[in-house]
């Protein structure tokens, strides 16, 4: 195996209007397992033979001010991950799925109701399908633990001098 990896991302954002941008960027995956993937893991879950995740991403959005104090973000992504490293419950341990397309939205609100205070919530829809494994009852159905649409919910209190406090409700 190549003992190198040249990583690039691009991205670009036009102001469509003084209010709106449209962004969009693309991008070259690399994430090594980490120790505890390898070795540590609780549970002897570790794999000292898992390869790194290599991809490619791409996703494109709209942002959308409101008024003086509120933004709207929608974001649209596709990520495709090779050896793409997962917990396998067949086996009990961390292995490598030979190709994971992931499709998915996210939108975003962010509103200052006070100045020092932020309200906000995000909501993320997204779908990774295994296409390539080396078991072929794998193919086509969802990667396990991450297939999970998520929204948050808070309230922020950040007056400027550092401090920064929030509380979040998130459904999983």
């Amino acid at each position: 195996a190549d003992s190198s990896f040249t990583s690039f991302n691009l991205g670009t954002r036009v102001n469509l209007t003084d209010t709106t941008n449209l962004r969009a960027n693309f991008a070259r995956n690399f994430r090594v397992p980490t120790l505890s993937d390898l070795f540590l893991t609780t549970f002897d879950s570790n794999n000292p033979n898992l390869e790194p995740e290599t991809g490619i991403s791409f996703d494109i959005g709209i942002d959308q001010q409101i008024g003086n104090r509120g933004l709207f973000r929608a974001t649209f992504y596709r990520n495709e991950i090779n050896d793409a490293i997962n917990f396998n419950s067949d086996t009990g341990r961390l292995d490598n799925i030979g190709r994971v397309e992931s499709i998915g939205i996210e939108t975003e609100l962010n509103y200052q109701v006070f100045d020092g205070v932020f309200a906000f919530a995000n909501y993320t829809w997204n779908r990774p399908e295994i296409k390539e494994s080396n078991i072929p009852d794998n193919r086509g159905i969802s990667l396990p633990f991450t297939n999970a649409d998520r929204f948050n919910l808070g309230v922020a209190y950040e007056p400027g001098d550092g401090l920064y406090t929030a509380l979040f409700l998130r459904s999983l």
